[in-house]
């Protein structure tokens, strides 16, 4: 669970299941995420408390020593007790290449990610397309038992509305971002880890730019 501190914002609970393979050719992952009461920006880059719910997946695929390609895809739906107009699905599939060549500690990575949020209210749709390249160092334990992943990512979201009245139509968003995270290993069952990220967003719809920031910080149990 998370609590928040800001009034408009209740407590925040969630719960996450999945499973993971890993060899030398092949890797893949899955898991189902619900969350209660998130707070949201999704829709109108604006404040909301969401029911989330998120089904996500990945499959690598080790096609040369010292390369891997990768697919994914996502599906979220949020939900609200109030602003029902709100209400939305969201779809996602990616690609990437890996680089594992570099003593395969650091994997240096480049991808794809198309998306579509499909939103109750027609002129809060849009779709994205976010290319990014992203460095993570992976440990081999016991001799190191930090992770770290950096992501640069330069989303390009455009709204889908086809009324010229409304005010979303023709509207389109830079949104680049820095994502850093970490896991610190501090026993076989053990972890503690960081998440932080910022987001600069620059519209075309005018008095509509911002920043925002998300520091997030945990501990991991593992059975």
């Amino acid at each position: 669970g998370v609590k928040y501190s800001v009034e408009r914002a209740s407590d925040s609970f969630g719960a996450r299941l999945g499973a993971a393979f890993d060899d030398d050719v092949h890797s893949w992952m899955a898991f189902i995420d619900q969350a209660e009461n998130r707070p949201s920006f999704e829709v109108g880059n604006t404040f909301a408390r969401a029911d989330v719910t998120t089904l996500a997946g990945e499959y690598g695929y080790r096609f040369h020593e010292d390369w891997e390609a990768a697919g994914e895809a996502a599906y979220e739906r949020q939900s609200y007790d109030v602003d029902t107009d709100r209400e939305n699905n969201y779809y996602a599939i990616g690609g990437s290449v890996r680089y594992r060549g570099l003593a395969w500690r650091i994997t240096p990575e480049v991808g794809l990610i198309a998306s579509r949020r499909n939103v109750r209210a027609d002129e809060e749709s849009y779709e994205s397309i976010d290319p990014y390249i992203q460095v993570t160092y992976m440990p081999v334990l016991p001799d190191n038992p930090l992770w770290l992943s950096l992501r640069y990512r330069h989303r390009s979201r455009s709204y889908t509305i086809d009324d010229p009245l409304s005010r979303n139509f023709g509207r389109d968003e830079s949104r680049p971002s820095w994502t850093l995270a970490a896991d610190l290993k501090m026993t076989e069952n053990l972890a503690l880890w960081t998440y932080f990220s910022t987001e600069s967003i620059d519209s075309s719809l005018p008095a509509s730019d911002f920043d925002v920031g998300v520091l997030m910080l945990g501990v991991t149990i593992g059975f």
